[in-house]
């Protein structure tokens, strides 16, 4: 993949480039900031993983918009300028299908790889027939950008210092948005709705750089905090071993904020399935084998100590902003569903990329993973994006029962809890284009190539190397599994 860095990583630099010119032009304060981050875009053609690194935070913090009314729908339409991004990142995709193999390169699962671009496809042809072209072409682009995140994962992410780096980074940057989460109704925003610039009659320019929301508890959106916590809070699990002890020491700390976090949503299906997914981690990781009772009993009682914190702390927001719409929520649910299968009697096709949030306004889906996609896309592109799913499932739970390095299994073990975390939390909320979805379908399917290619050169022999291999100094075992890494 070498002979791809330069190319790609030019195509990468001018795409991140275009909202930053951008928003110099509306407003120097705002272009000040990004002029800065251009340096690190341009370090990308020197060093790749950087660049990609940079690429992969950005989609964390998609949150400068471009605003317009919607005639559709209550609420307007967003467009982060991120997105941009998402077309250039298209001819990625190509050049991981179309790349042929190079000599050390992980082993392909080409059946996989065809769905997500097939399902992209669908989705851009359903646009035509969409009851909700604006909305449809926001959930474009977040697709697009997701997917594109998902191949340039398995461009970069091809060892097990890009993997480690990658989760290291996934937990800084969750850190990060969680902090953003809570500042979000915490701190008055007003100030930066005064900063809008009008870009004509219907479209005008918001650089906001913190999400905020409404959510009871003041944290939202709840999805992006259900899906971050658990993928940030088992990142953090898997880099524990490898960790000194100032790390460690910032990891025990940021746990409790994450779980906090989660809580105050006030989400019971985020909540609940956080707690299934890490109990079940519990229950079945190897490396917790005569620990199990000791660290569910501990488990449960920081559980109960962050939830008796929050009430105390955030009880009065709760009730004053959310309680009857939380009490209301499976009610809603069930008549989305309803409206959903009555659209799918007549017309089989669905409502068109983003089109069934036009019938459930000013609600923006189905809150239901599996009915977002059948509401919109119908069989094909249901078929399309579960026969994704099941297929990540399988490769997964294939590699957890060949894989035998400690390191690889402990980092698949704690993939499959945000996994399945997601896929619980899923039948009461996310999108199809979320791209924080993706990413973790991306790191999933790279750990796994990277863990079948150690396990094929295991059989194969070790490959030839100049010099014998040398023990470091700052090489010290894996206290968990006498594995000699170390993550600083």
């Amino acid at each position: 993949m070498d002979r791809l860095a330069t190319p790609l990583n030019a195509t990468l630099q001018l795409a991140l480039a275009l909202p930053a010119v951008l928003a110099i032009l509306i407003s120097p304060w705002l272009g000040l900031g990004l002029v800065a981050l251009l340096w690190f875009y341009a370090a990308s053609l020197r060093w790749p993983l950087t660049g990609f690194l940079v690429v992969y935070g950005a989609a964390l913090l998609m949150n400068i918009n471009l605003i317009t009314d919607s005639p559709l729908r209550a609420l307007g339409e967003r467009y982060p300028l991120a997105l941009g991004l998402a077309p250039l990142l298209l001819p990625l995709l190509a050049a991981r299908l179309l790349a042929r193999r190079v000599p050390g390169a992980a082993p392909t699962i080409a059946p996989l790889d065809t769905l997500p671009p097939l399902l992209l496809l669908w989705m851009l042809a359903s646009y035509g027939w969409s009851l909700d072209p604006l909305h449809g072409t926001s959930m474009g682009l977040n697709l697009a950008f997701g997917v594109g995140l998902y191949f340039l994962i398995q461009l970069y992410v091809t060892d097990r210092r890009a993997l480690t780096l990658t989760l290291g980074f996934t937990f800084v940057w969750g850190l990060a948005l969680a902090l953003m989460l809570v500042l979000s109704n915490k701190i008055d925003t007003s100030p930066l709705q005064a900063l809008q610039v009008r870009l004509g009659a219907d479209w005008r320019f918001e650089p906001s750089l913190i999400l905020y929301g409404t959510r009871a508890g003041g944290f939202a959106p709840p999805q992006i905090a259900g899906t971050v916590t658990t993928f940030v809070f088992m990142a953090g699990c898997a880099l524990w071993p490898e960790c000194g002890g100032r790390a460690r020491l910032v990891l025990a700390l940021s746990a409790p904020w994450l779980i906090s976090n989660l809580l105050a949503t006030g989400s019971k299906g985020a909540a609940g399935a956080f707690v299934i997914a890490v109990s079940t981690f519990i229950a079945l990781y190897p490396g917790l084998r005569g620990r199990r009772l000791l660290t569910g009993l501990g488990f449960l009682v920081a559980l109960v100590a962050i939830m008796a914190f929050n009430v105390v702390v955030f009880s009065a927001d709760r009730l004053a902003s959310g309680a009857e719409v939380n009490e209301l929520s499976i009610t809603f649910r069930l008549e989305f569903w309803e409206a959903g299968l009555a659209l799918l009697g007549e017309r089989w096709i669905g409502a068109g990329l983003g089109g069934f949030a036009h019938l459930v306004d000013p609600w923006p889906g189905a809150h239901n993973y599996y009915f977002s996609i059948l509401f919109d896309a119908g069989p094909v592109g249901t078929l399309l994006l579960l026969g994704f799913v099941l297929g990540v499932v399988v490769e997964l739970a294939r590699a957890l029962r060949e894989t035998r390095d400690p390191r690889l299994r402990r980092y698949l073990y704690c993939l499959a809890t945000a996994l399945l975390a997601l896929l619980i939390h899923a039948t009461v909320d996310f999108s199809y284009d979320s791209a924080f979805s993706w990413m973790l379908y991306g790191l999933i399917v790279a750990t796994v190539r990277i863990a079948r290619r150690e396990a094929a050169s295991r059989y194969n022999g070790p490959p030839p190397t100049a010099h014998a291999p040398t023990t470091s100094a700052a090489v010290v075992p894996d206290p968990e599994h006498d594995d000699a890494t170390r993550w600083s």
